[in-house]
């Protein structure tokens, strides 16, 4: 599946640290409303591994997908 992303993808997480916050991040958003992104977007604005979050990162189509990907049953994980 990782290989299916890194062609689906012109940027995908570079490190398994920071592919695990943005899956976490997907499966808590999908869990208590696209309002909890809004939230972590103000809590963690200085924080660079949730740069995701902005509509301007790389990796946020890649945080979108995942997203998707884990509210259509999809992905699990």
């Amino acid at each position: 599946m990782f290989f299916d992303l890194y062609r689906q993808f012109s940027f995908i997480a570079e490190s398994n640290k920071l592919h695990s916050i943005i899956e976490k991040t997907a499966l808590f958003v999908s869990e208590q409303g696209s309002q909890m992104e809004i939230f972590l977007k103000t809590k963690q604005a200085s924080n660079l591994s949730f740069n995701f979050l902005s509509i301007d990162s790389n990796l946020n189509p890649y945080y979108k997908f995942l997203l998707g990907e884990i509210k259509s049953g999809k992905y699990a994980i």
